[in-house]
This record gives structure tokens, C-alpha cells and sequence, in this order.
């Protein structure tokens, strides 16, 4: 498991955004439980206080965003101010990898250009020269 922390750093006078980087820990129990235990312990090792979370942000698995046993719940109900906000980026990857290897067109680099590489062409016409290297891409993978 992978740890960083967001916070506002107001050292020099100016409120700024910073994020770093803390640790990698080895999971050994991937229950709601388990991986709760794991963030308390490492946010300790740290001298972090859970109260001082204003946050928290994971992955859109069960064990994590579970309502009744995920770590978001077990974080809230620790400090209720720790409100859960799923990761968008890491949804839109398991859509985009899903929807990539459910089309056999879309495992190809080209697989929708080669059906329709005229229209494309024309479309990539106001690109300059970029539409020759397109055009070769295709052709030689088709």
C-alpha cells in the first residue's frame, strides 16, 4: 500500500498545496479491518494525528469504500471530519481498461481508424503533415 499525504502549508505566509509522499507498507490482511489497521499504524509511525484528517481518498474497491465495514467508514467513525472522497482517475482507468479489452477494435492501436481511415484522414487533413504519419500507421497495420 502505497501513502500520501495532501495538506496546506502555511509556513511562509501564503497558504499552498502540498503533497508528499510518506511510505509503502506490505498488506497482510486486505479486509476493511486489516487495511484500517494498516493506515492508523503507519499515520502513528509518522506522528500524524487521525484527528488532524480533514480527508480521506481511495481507490472505489469494496473494502475500501464500504459503507458498513471499508476503511472510509472505520476512518469517519474515528473522526468525522475525515470525509471519504473516492479517486475519479483511478474509476476512469478501470473504465478506459475494461471498455479497451471488451472491444477487439480498440485492442489494436488503430482498430477504429482501419474502417473508417478515409473519414479520419479527411478529418486530420486540417492537421498538416501529421494525417501521412496516421495514414502510414494504419496502412501498415492493416
Amino acid at each position: 500500500m502505497s501513502f500520501t499525504i495532501r495538506f496546506l502549508d502555511t509556513s511562509d505566509g501564503k497558504v499552498t498545496i502540498q503533497e508528499h509522499f510518506i511510505s509503502f507498507k506490505t498488506v497482510d490482511e486486505s479486509t476493511g479491518e486489516g487495511l484500517t489497521d494498516t493506515i492508523l499504524t503507519t499515520l502513528k509511525e509518522r506522528d500524524i494525528n487521525i484527528q488532524d484528517c480533514q480527508g480521506q481518498g481511495y481507490d472505489n474497491s469494496a473494502n475500501m469504500k464500504g459503507k458498513n465495514k471499508g476503511v472510509q467508514v472505520r476512518i469517519l467513525n474515528q473522526n468525522p471530519r475525515a470525509f471519504f472522497v473516492p479517486c475519479e482517475c483511478h474509476l476512469l482507468n478501470l473504465v478506459v481498461g475494461d471498455a479497451a479489452t471488451s472491444s477487439p477494435e480498440s485492442i489494436s492501436p488503430c482498430g477504429i481508424l482501419q474502417k473508417d481511415l478515409p473519414s479520419v484522414l479527411y478529418l486530420c487533413s486540417s492537421l498538416g503533415d501529421s494525417h501521412r504519419s496516421c495514414q502510414y500507421h494504419c496502412e501498415a497495420n492493416m
